[in-house]
């Protein structure tokens, strides 16, 4: 699938030392979608306990996500346990964090951050470094669990920071 991305999840259970993979070392391969835009699948990616149970999920950055005509970027949430093999991401995400802006670049920086709203459970920041209209970036932070389920805009994220152009900063 030329220009979507793919994100490729490495395991290893072994000694110490140095690793050596190949690609048939590979424990899930998520492919991009050719339809939905040159996705850059896989821009970013991180790792996090972000929903109750006790595995660790998969962010994925996608900030050539295509959507309604313009490049608007996504990040998306492959819960764990994962699985051997090869799926499209449309099929393997469980949760789907979509932006609203053109051209922002939503997806170029995913991270899992600490729990900032005491419940225990780890958050998501998505960078839109470019945000088109918004030329100073946006940040969006997006509570852990289970409150916001499939696909959502980041315009509904759970805090926003942005840089106001008339503020002065010290």
């Amino acid at each position: 699938h030329e220009g979507a991305g793919a994100a490729l999840v490495l395991s290893y259970a072994g000694e110490s030392g140095s690793i050596m993979l190949s690609m048939d070392a590979l424990s899930a391969n998520i492919m991009g979608n050719t339809s939905t835009g040159g996705q850059a699948l896989g821009a970013q990616v991180a790792l996090g306990h972000l929903d109750e149970d006790d595995e660790v999920d998969l962010l994925i950055g996608a900030p050539g996500t295509l959507q309604g005509g313009e490049f608007v970027g996504a990040v998306y949430m492959v819960s764990g346990p994962l699985t051997g093999g090869s799926d499209s991401v449309a099929d393997a995400a469980t949760r789907a964090f979509i932006g609203t802006i053109p051209n922002a670049g939503a997806g170029s920086n995913v991270k899992v951050i600490g729990d900032m709203n005491g419940d225990g459970i780890s958050e998501i920041a998505v960078g839109a470094p470019a945000s088109g209209e918004d030329p100073d970036g946006r940040v969006y932070v997006i509570w852990g669990g289970g409150s916001h389920e499939g696909q959502v805009e980041l315009s509904t994220a759970d805090v926003q920071l942005v840089v106001s152009s008339g503020s002065e900063q010290g």
